[in-house]
This record gives C-alpha cells, sequence and structure tokens, in this order.
C-alpha cells in the first residue's frame, strides 16, 4: 500500500533519517565535532535480497533468491542507496544469502555501489558469511579462495568472521589475490 511499512521508497527515508542522526547528531550540538571526527558509522545490513530466514528446506544461509535487475533496483536497493546517497552512510553488511547464483559477500554488486551511489565506506560480513561462500553455496570450493572473491571481487572489507582470519593469507600467498586488494579493503575502513 502507499506509505505502508513494505514501501521501500519510505525505508529508504527512514534509513537516511537514522543515518543523518547518527552519525550527524544534532547539528546544533555536535557541529564541531562531527565535521572533525566520525563519531558512529552506520551499517546498513543484509545487503541484498535478504528476506528469509527459514522456509521449505531452506535457510538465510542456503537460500539463492532468483530476482530481476528491475525487482531489485525497485524494491531492495532504494533502503540502501537513499542513506548512502543522501545521508552519507559509512557501513554496509552483505548478508548470508546468494542472489542469482552469486553469495551476497561475492557478488560485484556493492563494488558496482561505490561507484554508482558514491558509496565511500567500508563492506562488512554478516557474521561469517564469507564462510557462506564455500561452505553453504559452494561458490567457491575453499575458505582461501572464498576469501580472495569477496575481498577482491565482492568488495567484502571486513569479515566479521574467522574465514579471513584463517584463510585469507594463505590466498595471497597462492596468488588469488594480492595484497594491493588488502590495502584496497583497509583504505575502505
Amino acid at each position: 500500500g502507499e506509505g505502508g511499512a513494505e514501501d521501500p521508497y519510505l525505508m529508504g527515508q527512514l534509513g537516511t533519517a537514522w543515518t543523518r542522526g547518527l552519525q550527524q547528531g544534532d547539528p546544533e550540538i555536535a557541529r564541531e565535532a562531527a565535521s572533525q571526527y566520525t563519531l558512529v558509522a552506520v551499517t546498513l545490513t543484509h545487503f541484498d535480497a535478504n528476506s528469509l530466514e527459514d522456509s521449505d528446506g531452506f535457510t538465510r544461509h542456503t537460500v539463492d533468491v532468483n530476482v530481476s535487475r528491475q525487482l531489485l533496483t525497485d524494491s531492495y536497493w532504494p533502503a540502501f542507496r537513499a542513506p548512502i546517497r543522501e545521508a552519507g552512510a559509512l557501513g554496509v553488511m552483505c548478508s548470508y544469502n546468494a542472489v542469482n547464483g552469486l553469495p551476497a559477500c561475492a557478488s560485484p554488486v556493492m563494488k558496482a555501489a561505490r561507484e554508482a551511489w558514491g558509496f565511500q565506506g567500508y563492506v562488512t560480513s554478516d557474521t561469517d558469511s564469507v564462510a557462506d561462500v564455500w561452505r553453504a553455496h559452494r561458490y567457491k570450493r575453499t575458505a582461501e579462495e572464498a576469501s580472495c572473491v569477496a575481498l577482491r571481487e565482492g568488495g567484502t572489507d571486513v569479515d566479521s568472521g574467522n574465514t579471513y582470519y584463517h584463510s585469507l593469507l594463505s590466498g595471497i600467498r597462492s596468488g588469488r589475490c594480492s595484497i594491493s586488494d588488502v590495502d584496497r579493503a583497509l583504505f575502505n575502513t
């Protein structure tokens, strides 16, 4: 319905207001501090097409959401695009699920949003959703491959888990990704 909770543009407006309020604070009180320091970094969660917990034998870890570009653009992305463009949200969390065959943390969509939406912040995984790239979705065969594809192709700067910790260095040593990929990720965080 018009203006209802399911309205994606309303969700974008809500996300923008929350982002402004949290990251920028009250302009009358914190004008000087807000201009010099980032006090809070808003992280917009569960990018992309995440709307399943457990149904018909699928979980948020195993589902591959098949969705058109139009539906992504019109229904899922407004809640992310508006807070990034209009309020400078500094973080995005990729979700556990896959979208059209690509695990969210390994998908180049968020990397493309950096340019298209002017996103200048960091991308973090949901709690070790980088592991889902190889364990649950079987998109890659090893943790090293999953780490490197998430870092390089997906633009996932931070693994909120242990996969990067245990496997990223061996992925770099094997040539699946490089230290320049790590440098880029560190620059974003």
